[in-house]
């Protein structure tokens, strides 16, 4: 066998070597639990505080969206009637 091979297929196998060690190392016990992630991380997401604010928050920003919004309940005030569903979709008449 050339030495060029047999150079490359130590390479190979060290590298597969580190792989497999770094896997090994850097895994956490819960991963596999329940799939393909963390089992103890479903603990960790369902314990933060919730991020939405409020449809007053989000107001200031998706006044458009909000108004066409009929069934979320927000109410921004302004006068949408003229406003198309289909032109916030991209399509036309």
């Amino acid at each position: 066998m050339p030495r060029h091979i047999f150079r490359l297929i130590i390479l190979m196998a060290a590298f597969g070597a580190a792989a497999y060690a770094a896997k090994i190392f850097l895994t956490t016990d819960s991963f596999y639990d329940y799939g393909h992630y963390r089992g103890s991380s479903v603990a960790e997401i369902a314990s933060d505080k919730p991020k939405y604010k409020g449809t007053a928050y989000c107001q200031s920003c998706h006044a458009v969206t909000c108004a066409v919004s009929k069934y979320t309940g927000c109410s921004s005030g302004d006068d949408f009637s003229g406003y198309d569903d289909d032109e916030r979709d991209g399509k036309e008449d």
